[in-house]
């Protein structure tokens, strides 16, 4: 696979976010909606091309409450009576045909990238408490525990029954808002009146799909989080269906002595993963696997990633510590630099 290099060294990280173009107007048949709404933990909005025929915002309902029963019924690994939090209680179950198609799917992931992510490192990822905001650097003998029953390898599955070992905890976290994208795509693959719609999952998740009805391509802004709002690298120009995932180390992180200590973690360590890179952005067909494909990334680095990315048929985008930045071939063409 050809790379393109560009540098830009004032660049600190960057992130992907819907940039929602409302420049052009909906042809003669079609209403645009807005959706912006809580779930899964996370800020939903963007933007729906619907038929005129009164149902956009029941569409927007719906994807709403599947987001939420989504996080409620199969992956909380913290709300009582979600499929993970039992698995997590009891050390085995059998799961929905859909969460084990995810988890087979994962799992499949966490073997090609060699265990870059994992989905058992759920006790570590409690210890540092990113969730919480403040975070906090874990005792070294006590994160040497949590670490020991890490690996996805100690997971067996047959069919819908699953196993894990003792002390052992999953957490999804990786897939999660990609699992919600690939849920709202299968919901507005039903609906026949929908034209096309853009939607960010708290804005590391996007999904584009279908199209716009003037024609145009959907813009999803790739910006840097210097501080600066409003302040982006460039654009994606996408036509049609595309799920796009970004990891960075600025999305959670905390400070101390100078070190900033961020939220992904190097499961061969259980420390913040030190590969050269400040953020991935995985551009894919399939959601799940481009969020766990951008923190697999993360992990490995730019070769190493790019490689991992080849495998998965998918486009990246890796922005380094020392400012390169480096396209797969295809969102070199797709991306289009921001000019002041």
């Amino acid at each position: 696979m050809k790379t393109a290099k560009r540098k830009k060294a004032e660049l600190a990280a960057i992130s992907v976010t819907a940039l929602v173009l409302l420049l052009c107007g909906c042809r003669t048949g079609y209403t645009e909606y807005q959706m912006s709404e809580l779930a899964m933990g996370t800020l939903i909005n963007g933007t729906i091309y619907s038929e005129k025929d009164g149902t956009g915002d029941a569409i927007i309902a719906e994807l709403a409450d599947e987001l939420d029963d989504l996080e409620q019924t199969k992956l909380s690994w913290k709300k009582d009576g979600s499929e993970i939090s039992e698995i997590n209680e009891n050390g085995c179950g059998e799961l929905s045909e859909e969460l084990a198609g995810y988890l087979e799917g994962i799992l499949q992931l966490c073997e090609d990238s060699g265990g870059a992510v994992d989905p058992t490192m759920g006790n570590v990822i409690e210890l540092w408490n990113f969730d919480e905001g403040a975070g906090q650097i874990p005792e070294t003998d006590t994160l040497l525990a949590a670490l020991e029953p890490v690996g996805y390898r100690g997971i067996t599955m047959e069919g819908r029954d699953i196993t894990i070992p003792e002390h052992t905890t999953l957490n999804l976290g990786a897939f999660g808002k990609g699992i919600g994208s690939d849920a709202m795509c299968k919901i507005l693959e039903k609906k026949k009146q929908v034209r096309g719609a853009i939607l960010s999952l708290g804005n590391s998740s996007i999904l584009t799909y279908g199209d716009k009805p003037d024609g145009t391509s959907w813009k999803v802004a790739v910006n840097h989080p210097s501080g600066e709002e409003g302040s982006y690298l460039g654009v994606l120009n996408l036509t049609g269906t595309h799920f796009i995932s970004t990891s960075g180390d600025y999305e959670k992180y905390f400070e101390k002595d100078g070190v900033r200590y961020h939220h992904i973690l190097d499961p061969a360590t259980g420390y913040p993963a030190r590969s050269g890179l400040v953020s991935v952005t995985v551009i894919g067909d399939n959601g799940m696997l481009c969020d766990g494909l951008s923190t697999a990334c993360f992990v490995l680095g730019t070769r190493k990633g790019m490689e991992l990315l080849e495998k998965y048929n998918a486009e990246g985008i890796f922005v380094e510590e020392d400012g390169d930045i480096v396209f797969t071939d295809q969102a070199r063409e797709w991306f289009e630099p921001f000019r002041k």
